[in-house]
């Protein structure tokens, strides 16, 4: 998650909201499939800083939502401060785990 450098306490809390790879994988073979590829893709957040720091704000993110307001205050002061002097047509991107499985 690209927030966690500045909400570093979303560290914790994504350690226990999602599963590692490791288990993702052991779950679909246990159930009969093969895993057939694994990589990170990168997705598009926002078109760029300045408007995912908008996107932030509305704290729609089931992480970020579980954070003490004062936290999630600072970390957004921190995003708007970094989106300051971000350039206006640099897209950020976060990366995301791919799996492709097939059934044995």
């Amino acid at each position: 998650m690209r927030t966690s450098r500045f909400f570093p306490e979303t560290r914790a809390i994504l350690r226990r909201s999602l599963n590692p790879r490791e288990f993702i994988e052991a779950t679909f073979a246990s159930c009969g499939f093969e895993q057939r590829c694994h990589e990170l893709v990168w997705s598009e957040a926002a078109l760029n800083w300045n408007d995912y720091a908008e996107r932030l704000a509305r704290r729609a993110d089931s992480i970020l939502v579980q954070l003490p307001d004062s936290e999630f205050k600072r970390g957004l002061q921190a995003v708007r401060a970094y989106a300051a002097g971000a350039a206006t047509d640099k897209r950020v991107v976060e990366p995301i785990d791919f799996f492709v499985f097939h059934s044995l």
